[in-house]
């Protein structure tokens, strides 16, 4: 739609400021400040520990997912939505495994760490699916009947830029290289932009964390909620994914398995006793 936001001069010519750029970038902030004021608000953990395994919890899932993405994507044929699942669960994975080392090594409540994070990984989420979708990048299948409601009309994708493969969006160029646009077509045909559903399940997600954070449950639960309402959210939502739906339901799980750890794991495992005393920021 809009992948590239603006341009800016430069000493050595233009800058693109990519709108997939700002939306990440602006999701690790959101995450930021809502994970700072979940554990200060419950002052689980001090500000120097909260800046540190935030720090070392976002370098880990940025090497998952870079490395996951320049594996799949040196095969040549994986389907970028694929590809973007796999490096988004990866990420998770790592950055959960630093976590949980982290709350090891300085003898603090791992389930607490979860719960002060969700909040604000599913807010970091909706902004990634929503850069996505500017960038064109990721998309469902064909919509099945004609119209003009909302639907068909945010999952209309135009040709931006020159017609070339690398300015093209990846819904314009697949389907063009399948021979099912009309010749000289200035927009692709409609498909399901799964990409804002999923924005909009990961917005869900976050505001009812946020709710259930509130409350007394114990720990682990609010992040457990969480983690397992997105994986049923995205494998409802799989049909609607263009390619290999069945691949991205299992991809999916991940988050159900997380979930499912964080709800019935004892709080002694991995040697973490959960410490009832509060820390002062």
């Amino acid at each position: 739609m809009h992948p590239v936001l603006t341009e800016i001069p430069g000493p050595w010519g233009q800058i693109n400021l990519y709108s997939f750029g700002c939306c990440l970038g602006i999701g690790l902030l959101c995450a930021w400040v809502v994970f700072r004021r979940q554990a200060l608000r419950q002052q689980t953990f001090s500000e120097p520990e909260r800046a540190m395994s935030f720090l070392l919890m976002l370098l880990a899932a940025s090497a998952g997912a870079t490395l996951t993405t320049w594996i799949l994507a040196s095969w040549g044929s994986v389907p970028h939505s694929l590809v973007q699942r796999t490096s988004t669960v990866i990420a998770a994975l790592g950055a959960g495994l630093v976590g949980v080392a982290w709350c090891q090594r300085n003898s603090r409540p791992w389930k607490k760490l979860g719960d002060n994070l969700a909040p604000g990984l599913a807010l970091f989420l909706s902004w990634m699916q929503f850069g996505l979708y500017l960038d064109g990048a990721s998309y469902g299948s064909l919509f099945a009947s004609g119209g003009d409601h909302l639907g068909l009309i945010l999952g209309t994708f135009p040709a931006y830029g020159e017609p070339s493969a690398a300015q093209l969006p990846l819904v314009f160029a697949d389907q063009a290289a399948a021979g099912i646009l009309p010749l000289g077509a200035s927009v692709s045909l409609p498909v399901h932009p799964v990409q804002l559903y999923e924005m909009a399940l990961a917005l869900v997600v976050s505001l009812v964390s946020l709710h259930r954070s509130t409350l007394s449950l114990r720990a682990g639960r609010s992040s457990a909620e969480a983690l397992m309402l997105l994986g049923v959210g995205q494998i409802l939502l799989s049909p609607l994914h263009g390619k290999e739906p069945l691949l991205m339901a299992a991809l999916a799980l991940p988050w159900l398995g997380l979930g499912a750890l964080f709800l019935f794991a004892p709080k002694g495992r991995f040697g973490l006793a959960f410490d009832s005393k509060r820390i002062e920021p």
